[in-house]
């Protein structure tokens, strides 16, 4: 009959089909080998950060080699469940915001989420995810309020933030919502100040970047 015969042929069809859990992971070691051949020289090197630091000389960057070390370093860290944040430290046009750039663009777009400023509620509104990622704000002053601190604190110190507020539902009706972001979130941060606020210098590494007759005499070179 015509059902036994789709019987046989729906057996067939099972008996030939490759499971998703294979198709995947055949997928994904072929990405793992095209992903190996375009980096394996560079894997293999004795030194990758000795590499890094070349690599951004010669995109324009003159001398701060152990800056631009620290800097690739705290942003792999995001992969881990402590992103490590810096504080780049510097006077005005001192080139901490062009360093910091420089390196950002050998990174994907994923790796950071950059702002020049934020409202106080930005982190808590924002759609951008936070996890293992960096959060990167050139000058410290774009944080320009204290709750905006304190809910970074939160999501470096407690790797979330979790925010209850109220809210008119359709009906005109006051209702609580709460709003969570996850992390683990890194950050990144560039500043004037000779000094940090106690409470964030001691969630954060502090670079100071270099300001001598020497290294002026490199950036004109």
């Amino acid at each position: 009959s015509s059902s036994a015969a789709s019987d046989v042929y729906k057996r067939q069809a099972l008996a030939k089909a490759v499971s998703f859990e294979d198709l995947s992971s055949r997928e994904g070691l072929q990405r793992s080998e095209q992903a190996w051949e375009k980096c394996a020289d560079l894997a293999q090197r004795d030194d990758i950060l000795a590499a890094f630091s070349e690599a951004v000389a010669q995109a324009g960057v003159a001398g701060e080699r152990k800056l631009v070390q620290l800097l690739y370093l705290a942003l792999t860290s995001r992969l881990t469940e402590k992103p490590v944040p810096v504080a780049v430290v510097g006077p005005s046009a001192g080139g901490k915001n062009h360093v910091l750039g420089t390196v950002l663009e050998f990174m994907p777009p994923r790796v950071y989420y950059a702002l020049s400023s934020m409202s106080e509620h930005a982190l808590v509104y924002s759609e951008e995810p936070f996890d293992h990622r960096f959060l990167v704000v050139y000058e410290l002053a774009g944080l320009n309020s204290d709750f905006a601190a304190y809910l970074l604190r939160s999501l470096l110190s407690e790797r979330r933030i979790r925010y209850e507020t109220v809210e008119k539902d359709p009906a005109g009706v006051l209702r609580a919502r709460l709003i969570e972001r996850q992390g683990p979130t890194g950050l990144i941060l560039t500043t004037t100040r000779a000094q940090l606020h106690p409470e964030n210098a001691t969630r954060m590494l502090t670079a100071t970047i270099t300001d001598t007759p020497e290294q002026t005499g490199a950036v004109l070179r």
